[in-house]
Order: structure tokens, then C-alpha cells, then sequence
């Protein structure tokens, strides 16, 4: 690969000659070009433009009409200026904000629906109701539920059953493994290649889905002592904290693994956290591996973009970062930084009824 360093003349208008070495040499020679900005080097794109023929000088040549990013390139050749850096940079935003508006749907097909837990459905297998899909799904996918609460690889044989709605997957598979249930929960399954999926028919029978012999069912509910009460609604309550931590650990230290420890870390939380409200036990977000090994709260505000920060920037009044940033962002999820700034509970009122998390 060549480093571009001939500045090429214009003629009538934005017309040049390509030359080798000039931000045109692919173009004569068909070997790819570079370009030093500022000490980064920059790879300069294939020229695919178009070619005119002129009278230069009194002979007729073939010369190209030249633009962006080839034109802003050479112009940095003739004159490495901060203001032709600026013209560059301009273009690159303008160009990346054409590509972002052009990315509105995902490259793989796929399809959105409620999932439906059955043990009709083998485990590993996901089975689309195709009442309504214009579209033939493949073997080959994978499984999203939403929310997302679990690292599961999210691999899955995908089959397809006629004139059903929504997405059908085992129990297991559907509570344990992806944290969902059958409330209403969406499912996305994307097709990444394979055979056409095969076609499978859902017959219920009850004898087939639960187990007949029931155990006893109680006659009375045991109703829970004060206290148990306060301590599953502190649960429930670490809830946003719990999804504030998991967000700062999937972003720490930033790396793909990180994704997949943090929501094993938030998965047995939220478990506990659900657990905690229906029985009374304290749950301590410690415990699941929260908090461990990170950087300051500065930091980890900044690393939380855009759910956190967002949520921070929403309320007036300033944070004191002198605080210890559990208790901080405890007070953030309460809603004790309230819109006017002013804290809905005086600071010892606050520590006496401080959650233990």
C-alpha cells in the first residue's frame, strides 16, 4: 500500500490527471493508498469517479472530476491546516449521520411475539406460530426474550407451526434458562441460515402438560409479620439498583465477556430480590458480586451512559460526590433528589431509614 504525498492541480473547476502517489493512485495503478492526518494514518477509499474528457493546455485529455473524501484529501496535501482537518472531519460526520439514517432494520429476518412456555416444545427448540408471517423461517437462529435477564446462549433449532400465533419454548428454557414466563413477555428469534424449518403440530392435552396429582393446597394464608413486609419491600426496592450496577459491570471493563458476567451476577439478584418480597428475607447485593472491583462513582456515572446518566442529568440538583455512592444512587432511585432540589427527607431522618444493601 502506497502513502499518498502528491498534491494534485485542478482544472476547470474540480477536475485533476491521477498520478501515482496523489490520493488518485488506485486509480492508475490499482494498488489501495494512505494518507498521514496528523500522525493517524487514514486508508483512502477505491475511486469510482467520473471521467471527463477536457482540453488542457491545447491537447484533449481524459481528467476526473473529483470530490469528497478524494478532494478534501488532496486539498490536505497542498495545505495541512487545522481548518482543512475541520472540512474533513465535517464530511465524516455528515457522512456517518447519511449511514445512520439509512439503519432501520436489522440484516437478518426474523420475527417479534409473545412467548408461550409449553413442554410440548423440546428443550433447545423454539417453535413459531406462522398464522400471519409472510416470510419462511430457517433451522438455524437464535432466541432473545426481552428484557434481557440472563447470560443463556440464545442458540436455538427453530420450527414452525401452521396457523398458531405467537412463539412457543420449553418451560425450562423459557423460566430458568431465560428468566421469562408467559405474562406477556416478547420473544425476537432471528433465522441465520440452515433448511427451511420444519413444521410441527401443537395438540394439548392436560394429562400431557401437568402432573394430575396435585399435594395439598393449603386452606389458610399465613399473613406476614410487619417487619418480614418491610423487608420485601426492600427488596423489591433494590430492584434499580441491581440494573444500575448490572449496566456499569457490562460496561467494566468493556469487553465482551463482561456482558455475560454481569447479568450472571444480576440473574440470581433478581431472583433473590423476588424471592425476598413474597417471604421477607433480606437480600444484600453484595453478596451476588455487586460493586466489587470498579472504579469512582465519577467514573462509573460516566460509564452508565445513557440509562443512568440520563436519569442523573433529569434531576436539578447537583450530586455530592463526597457521599458514598451506593447511599447516592439508593437516593436517585428513590426519588429523594426531587425535580426542585429539594431532599424529601432531611439527612437524619434519611440514615436512620437507610437500606442494608
Amino acid at each position: 500500500m502506497r502513502v499518498a504525498d502528491v498534491p494534485l492541480e485542478y482544472f476547470a473547476g474540480q477536475h485533476v490527471i491521477p498520478c501515482e502517489g496523489s490520493v488518485l493512485h488506485e486509480m492508475v495503478t490499482g494498488e489501495p493508498a494512505y494518507i498521514w492526518i496528523d500522525g493517524r494514518r487514514v486508508t483512502i477509499p477505491t475511486p469510482r469517479l467520473p471521467v471527463r474528457e477536457l482540453e488542457i493546455r491545447g491537447t484533449r485529455m481524459s481528467a476526473v472530476l473529483i470530490g469528497p473524501p478524494w478532494s478534501l484529501f488532496n486539498e490536505y496535501l497542498r495545505t495541512p491546516t487545522r481548518q482543512t482537518r475541520a472540512r474533513i472531519e465535517l464530511w465524516l460526520q455528515a457522512a456517518m449521520r447519511k449511514k445512520l439514517q439509512r439503519a432501520d432494520s436489522m440484516v437478518f429476518s426474523g420475527v417479534m411475539s409473545y412467548a408461550l412456555g409449553t413442554p410440548l416444545v423440546p428443550r433447545g427448540e423454539v417453535w413459531v406460530g406462522t398464522r400471519g408471517l409472510h416470510c419462511q423461517p430457517t433451522e438455524d437462529g437464535i432466541c432473545i426474550r426481552w428484557p434481557i435477564a440472563s447470560s443463556f446462549p440464545l442458540r436455538c433449532k427453530i420450527r414452525v407451526v401452521p396457523e398458531r400465533f405467537g412463539i412457543f419454548l420449553n418451560d425450562e428454557d423459557l423460566v430458568v434458562e431465560k428468566q421469562g414466563d408467559s405474562d406477556g413477555d416478547l420473544v425476537f428469534v432471528v433465522w441465520l441460515g440452515g433448511k427451511p424449518a420444519e413444521k410441527r403440530q401443537l395438540q394439548f392435552a392436560l394429562d400431557q402438560i401437568v402432573d394430575l396429582e396435585f399435594p395439598d393446597i393449603p386452606q389458610e394464608i399465613e399473613q406476614m409479620d410487619p417487619q418480614s413486609l418491610a423487608n420485601g419491600y426492600a427488596a423489591k426496592s433494590l430492584v434499580g439498583i441491581a440494573t444500575w450496577w448490572t449496566w456499569v459491570h457490562a460496561r467494566f471493563p468493556g469487553n465482551d465477556e463482561a456482558w455475560a458476567r454481569a447479568y450472571d451476577m444480576y440473574t440470581p439478584a433478581i431472583e433473590a430480590m423476588m424471592d425476598g418480597r413474597k417471604t421477607g428475607a433480606k437480600v444484600d447485593l453484595e453478596d451476588f458480586g455487586f460493586g466489587k472491583n470498579l472504579p469512582n462513582l465519577i467514573q462509573l456515572i460516566n460509564m452508565a451512559l445513557p440509562g443512568v446518566r440520563f436519569m442523573v442529568a433529569t434531576r436539578s440538583r447537583t450530586p455530592d460526590f463526597d457521599t458514598d455512592w451506593r447511599q447516592l444512587v439508593r437516593h436517585y432511585w428513590s426519588l429523594r433528589w426531587a425535580p426542585e432540589g429539594v431532599d424529601l427527607e432531611d439527612s437524619e431522618a434519611g440514615n436512620r431509614q437507610e437500606v442494608s444493601a
